[in-house]
């Protein structure tokens, strides 16, 4: 959401503020659709060194039912822009419960996702409020 320039200059701040040891582990969430090689030099100029994506499920057919298109190759581009700046510890948010998911579908997106080799993976159940 941040540009790269606001992330640095947040990132800074804190810096200024706050005492953060060496080897913290400074976390981000990101979505992969906002994911580019401006914004990962940021985070990895910042010190990021945590990364969760919200890939949630590669059906096209499913993330166009909430949507939110973002195939694959999103994704993987993200993993690669990460990995390649030294940001290597990659955790991936799946959600399960979405209109049109189904086990099978669910096995697929798994079976990619293991492809990218993530370091963790954290399943979600959806949960839609009704107000």
């Amino acid at each position: 959401m941040l540009s790269p320039d606001d992330f640095t200059r947040i990132m800074q701040a804190l810096r200024r503020h706050f005492h953060v040891l060496e080897h913290a582990e400074i976390a981000i969430e990101l979505d992969p659709r906002k994911v580019d090689a401006g914004r990962v030099a940021a985070y990895a100029g910042s010190g990021v060194n945590r990364v969760s994506l919200g890939v949630q499920d590669f059906d096209n057919k499913v993330m166009d039912a909430v949507n939110r298109h973002q195939p694959f190759e999103l994704s993987a581009n993200a993993v690669h822009l990460l990995r390649q700046a030294g940001i290597d510890n990659i955790n991936c948010d799946l959600i399960y419960g979405l209109p049109y998911q189904s086990v099978t579908g669910m096995g697929e997106t798994v079976t990619r996702l293991l492809t990218l080799t993530p370091n963790r993976v954290s399943l979600f159940g959806y949960a839609q409020c009704h107000g």
